[in-house]
């Protein structure tokens, strides 16, 4: 573990102060300070997920579990591993590890949010310290993750399990948010560039048989995968409702009403919020616990791995959007070429800040903690003699589930809000 840290705090001992975010910039023209300084928080979450699947790896993971249990601090007890088989003591080891790791990057955030909170002008002295000091941030979130590894096992690991479901379904919602954005401004501008190309149009049809393709199929290895003839009923039910309210979303989003009122809508949002949808469902489904449904992720060749892929790269785009997108409509002055010939990054926040310093840390810890539910599957944390396991748990299963039921009723709402309410002017364009 001191290993890697060192390797990490080598590489950035160049990213001292504000010279990070002047490094980065200098081969991206036109960039401004604001968004490099939001990029560079996303390079630390990247760090984290590095470090995290360090510790999954099953070479390493199989190693800390043959390692004298005095040799790893969090371990009180010598005999942890011989209550449970060698390949779940791995598994625990491992997610033990992610843990700490993420608890970091955690306490890191959570630190910048309280210092940063109230900030109004990056000239304050506060502001330098959201810009800049990126060596001395690492060594921080290093010394914090060393001592992490020597908080004792037990109530730390079902504590943090429950904080995190909490922040994940929160930064579900947030992704939810984002998502139907996304989904909304794409339409607009396809829908604006086909009237001359009719490429365009293409795109729309492809696109769109894509996701419900990929949709289709996910719910074809729900039922394949996760159910059987006798019994599994809680498995077949979820992945049905959510069927179901799928087809009649899309429906609802192709009746003439909604197209007059809306003429944005159609089946390439539709079809993508569907597909998230399904990804939802497919991940809570696979944690149902065997006592309910034997048929779980393990039956799927690779399939915790692909699932855990799949949520941390939604979670970075998630962030990186963020990033962008709230600097679309810039409040700084822009710096002209009599003013730095040759100034390529420009400070934007010369008037004020662009975004939020505290929110954009809250974010930050909220896909920490998303980010580390994905990377240990959900999983629940459990007794078993005097050592753990972890297990499939069933609040997992329903906050993954409420969220998509959540994504369907925000994307309807969507879809009827010009018709609720005809007074009010709503546009989805991020230009507008």
């Amino acid at each position: 573990m001191g290993c890697v840290l060192g390797v990490c705090a080598a590489q950035a001992a160049c990213c001292c102060a504000s010279s990070a975010c002047s490094l980065c910039c200098a081969c991206c023209p036109s960039s401004v300070s604001s968004v490099m300084t939001r990029l560079m928080y996303l390079f630390l979450i990247i760090v984290g997920i590095l470090l995290s699947s360090i510790f999954l790896i099953p070479s390493v993971k199989e190693a800390l579990a043959k390692k004298p249990p005095d040799d790893i601090p969090f371990i009180s007890q010598k005999s942890y591993c011989q209550y449970i088989t060698n390949a779940d003591c791995a598994d625990v080891m491992g997610f033990e590890s992610v843990y700490r790791v993420w608890f970091a990057f955690i306490m890191f955030f959570l630190l910048m949010m309280i210092l940063t909170v109230g900030v109004k002008s990056s000239k304050d002295c506060r502001g330098s310290l959201q810009n800049g000091f990126w060596f001395f941030k690492l060594l921080i979130i290093a010394g914090i993750m060393v001592g992490a590894f020597f908080i004792p096992r037990g109530d730390f690991e079902t504590a943090w399990l429950y904080i995190g479901l909490i922040g994940g379904v929160l930064f579900i919602f947030i992704q939810v948010v984002y998502l139907i954005d996304f989904a909304h401004s794409w339409t607009e501008s396809w829908q604006d560039n086909a009237e001359d190309n009719k490429c365009y149009a293409f795109g729309f049809l492809f696109c769109s048989f894509i996701m419900y393709g990929f949709s289709i199929a996910g719910v074809v290895s729900m039922y394949y995968y996760f159910t059987q003839s006798d019994g599994c009923h809680l498995n077949k039910a979820l992945i049905s409702i959510n069927l179901i309210l799928c087809v009649i979303v899309s429906i609802i989003a192709v009746l003439p009403a909604i197209q007059e009122a809306n003429p944005r809508s159609g089946l390439l949002q539709a079809g993508m919020v569907t597909l998230y949808v399904t990804y939802l469902t497919f991940s809570a489904v696979s944690n149902v616990p065997t006592s309910t449904c034997p048929k779980g992720i393990e039956t799927i060749p690779g399939g915790g791995t692909s699932m855990m892929v799949v949520g941390i790269v939604i979670a970075v785009l998630t962030i990186f959007v963020v990033s962008l997108k709230s600097s679309a409509d810039g409040m700084g002055t822009p710096i002209t070429d009599e003013e730095a010939p040759v100034q390529k990054v420009s400070d934007d926040e010369e008037e004020g800040v662009q975004y939020n310093y505290g929110v954009f840390h809250v974010l930050c810890l909220l896909a920490s903690l998303y980010i580390m539910m994905v990377m240990t599957n959900w999983l629940k944390p459990e007794t078993v003699g005097n050592g753990y396991s972890f297990q499939p748990n069933l609040a997992s299963v329903w906050v993954q589930i409420v969220s998509s039921w959540l994504c369907l009723v925000l994307y309807v709402w969507t879809l009827i809000a010009p018709i609720a309410c005809p007074d009010r002017q709503f546009s989805w364009s991020s230009n507008e």
